[in-house]
């Protein structure tokens, strides 16, 4: 992945701040959409994974299916459930 050291425009830094450390982004011109996220830790242990994974099947063992919701229902219960399991800790 490519990194530029180009300073970042507070509009898009108050767009990440308001997203919970993401935003999208639609070039106007293009039409494209761009998905802008805070990076603040780069390490995921396979441990962690292996633990959203279990729970993903335990959700669709159990019926929970999230598929018909928009992707902003679907970012905001991630976001609470982030900030559930990891308030007062860093997560991994």
């Amino acid at each position: 992945m490519d990194t530029d050291p180009s300073p970042i425009a507070p509009a898009l830094k108050a767009l990440v701040d308001a997203g919970n450390g993401l935003a999208e982004i639609v070039d106007q011109e293009t039409g494209r959409v761009f998905v802008i996220g805070e990076k603040t830790d780069p390490t995921v242990t396979d441990q962690y994974v292996s633990e959203r994974l279990a729970e993903a099947r335990a959700d669709l063992d159990e019926g929970r299916c999230v598929a018909d919701l928009p992707t902003e229902s679907l970012l905001a219960e991630a976001r609470r459930r982030r900030q559930e399991r990891f308030s007062g800790e860093q997560p991994c």
